[in-house]
């Protein structure tokens, strides 16, 4: 569908509800995408998710996830553990702030600032 109208094949996904699995990583690498963004920091979506069922669902997949969540190589055996020589082909985004129907102004501005030094890096980092 993409071709048919001169887009080219998008190469990064994020599942709906941020609800990827290690299944939905492998199908994403064996199709030749290069990233995910399903992680996020799940605490952002308490107030408008309490007490629904994909809210619990992200807490505990996206635990480690936090405002300063940096790329990760997802590990064959965890979605979110990286094991050195056995990761997934694609690399894991995290949202660390999430969508802005979830976050304040003042939230994303201090997600923003603890992710920024107010300079460009001297080096590459990882």
């Amino acid at each position: 569908m993409f071709a048919q109208h001169g887009i080219a094949e998008p190469r990064t996904f994020r599942a709906g509800g941020r609800s990827a699995t290690l299944d939905t990583l492998f199908a994403l690498h064996d199709n030749g995408y290069l990233a995910d963004s399903s992680a996020l920091n799940w605490k952002y979506l308490q107030p408008a998710w309490k007490g629904k069922v994909l809210a619990s669902w992200n807490m505990v997949h996206w635990a480690p996830i936090e405002d300063t969540s940096r790329p990760y190589w997802p590990s064959q055996r965890e979605i979110v553990r990286v094991e050195p020589g056995a990761s997934l082909g694609a690399v894991a985004v995290p949202d660390n702030g999430v969508i802005i129907d979830y976050v304040s102004l003042a939230e994303i501005e201090m997600i923003f600032d603890e992710n920024w030094a107010g300079n460009a890096l001297a080096a590459r980092t990882r």
